[in-house]
């Protein structure tokens, strides 16, 4: 029965470390102490299965007794990793939180793996003998130094819990309740150890209450500043990396419109007037472009140049929103030259090229025809 409860612990704890790796790297560094503590938990549940499974069936003692004693040993390292586990929670909701709390749980851990030793060396812990295992007079005392462990974390978290918050305390000290229920489960049935199937259950409920919400702010934090990494600060267009990730993204088998535009006299007009005016003006006529292109993708490629780019595969929708930009330019009193290309999704590179060039010569109209000369 053990050695089943120990298997389907195993394998929730695996299906937990699946799913913490399976995310992005600065999630995945975010959840480093947990994932520590859920492979030493699995390790401990391995050694504890795999020394109920050899029990009476390997030639050598010794194999069991170092077995037996590591499995031991790893509940006081998983006990260790949960303590800076707690204190990277604490310490997010209070700054000044002191190290020192996991440095005496890794302490007493160390001098309790220390006992474990000498008890194990001594026999007095427990002994092995033609493969069977027999509790120790030492036996009865393994749980002090976890019990000790439990207790100082239950002091942390009973002060830390204004700052931590109740629903978080509660969490956490799941994995300080467990231990107990395991031990009851062990008083009603002496062959039935719990230990480790306790601090599993324990790390999956973590995991579910608190890890995956932690796992879900940091996607949505870094689907935000992945939109803020392609998006222009002055005028809420995409900026030239979300151009450039457009344009490696595109479906080949479509046909797309290309619209180049450049501002007139913007650099005259941040000469004379100021760049306050010049922004202005960059505002003005992006705000045009997405009021004469509402559903395609916008681009400020640069200071005063912009592209867009039209998914519809009806071309005269195109053409009537390139109708309607005209007129808004002409209103406005032409504010920008543009120049505009058709194309299937091969060469969208060479369209906007094309569309570039036609901008180009209208900007040589605009300037000819209002007797301006272009400032560089």
């Amino acid at each position: 029965m053990t050695i089943v409860a120990n298997a389907v612990s195993a394998l929730f704890v695996i299906l937990i470390l699946i799913g913490s790796y399976r995310v992005p790297k600065q999630i995945a560094k975010h959840t480093k102490i947990f994932r520590l503590c859920c492979w030493a938990c699995f390790i401990g549940l391995t050694l504890d299965a795999l020394a109920y499974t050899l029990e009476g069936k390997v030639p050598y003692d010794f194999i069991l007794v170092i077995i037996n004693f590591l499995a031991y040993s790893f509940l006081d390292i998983v006990i260790m990793l949960y303590s800076f586990y707690v204190y990277s929670v604490i310490k997010e909701s209070n700054p000044n939180f002191t190290k020192k709390f996991p440095y005496l749980i890794t302490a007493i851990c160390c001098a309790d793996i220390i006992f474990l030793f000498i008890g194990t060396l001594t026999q007095q812990l427990f002994t092995i003998t033609n493969a069977l295992f027999k509790e120790g007079p030492l036996g009865y005392y393994i749980f002090i130094g976890p019990l000790t462990c439990m207790i100082v974390m239950v002091i942390v978290l009973f002060f830390s819990h204004k700052k931590l918050g109740l629903e978080k305390t509660i969490i956490l000290s799941i994995y300080l309740i467990m231990p107990f229920i395991s031990a009851l489960f062990q008083a009603f049935a002496y062959n039935l150890e719990m230990g480790y199937v306790g601090s599993a259950l324990a790390l999956v409920l973590i995991y579910v209450l608190i890890q995956s919400h932690y796992m879900t702010e940091a996607n949505v934090r870094a689907d935000v500043y992945n939109q803020l990494s392609i998006k222009d600060n002055l005028t809420g267009l995409l900026n030239r990396r979300g151009y450039d990730e457009l344009l490696q993204s595109l479906d080949q088998s479509k046909n797309y419109g290309v619209v180049f535009c450049d501002i007139n006299n913007l650099k005259n007009v941040n000469d004379t007037q100021g760049h306050i005016v010049g922004d202005r003006l960059i505002q003005k006529v992006s705000q045009i472009i997405q009021d004469s292109f509402p559903s395609d993708h916008s681009f400020r490629i640069s200071g005063d140049e912009f592209v867009i780019i039209s998914y519809d595969d009806n071309l005269e929708v195109f053409q009537q929103e390139i109708t309607i930009f005209q007129h808004s330019m002409i209103d406005n009193g032409n504010l920008a030259a543009y120049g505009t290309a058709t194309t299937d999704g091969k060469d969208i590179l060479q369209a906007i090229r094309i569309a570039e060039q036609h901008m180009y010569e209208a900007k040589k109209l605009y300037y000819e025809s209002t007797g301006q000369i272009r400032r560089k």
